[in-house]
């Protein structure tokens, strides 16, 4: 449970720091892109962490933003580039909260992943 309240609470912190910034910008599609782009990206975070371990989550979202950029140019229409779709996409919604619902039950259930540490 403590790894679900850590993970709901720094997501929940991220989201408003990202609702704040976005608040006074005239974003094309809105606060709840950005919302939605924040909680798919932690997801992915979180199931990289689960599967290499906290040292290597970061080059989940990474690789992802790249993918998303070169759908952007590509002019793609699938939902699981959600940041390239607008605010109100339902099918971008459901694809951003379900990795988001996945990562939260595998922390939960898994935990995250363990490097080999080599002693010196």
């Amino acid at each position: 449970m403590l790894r679900l309240a850590t993970a709901l609470l720094l997501t929940a912190a991220a989201l408003v720091v990202v609702y704040v910034g976005v608040l006074g910008t005239a974003m094309p599609a809105g606060e709840l892109s950005a919302l939605r782009d924040t909680a798919g990206l932690v997801g992915i975070g979180i199931l990289c962490a689960v599967l290499v371990g906290g040292h290597f989550a970061w080059a989940g979202p990474v690789s992802y933003w790249v993918l998303g950029a070169y759908a952007l140019t590509e002019n793609w229409h699938t939902p699981w580039t959600w940041p390239g779709r607008p605010g109100g996409d339902l099918g971008a919604n459901l694809c951003a909260s379900a990795v988001f619902g996945a990562a939260l039950l595998a922390i939960t259930v898994a935990g995250p992943g363990r490097q080999g540490v080599s002693g010196a």
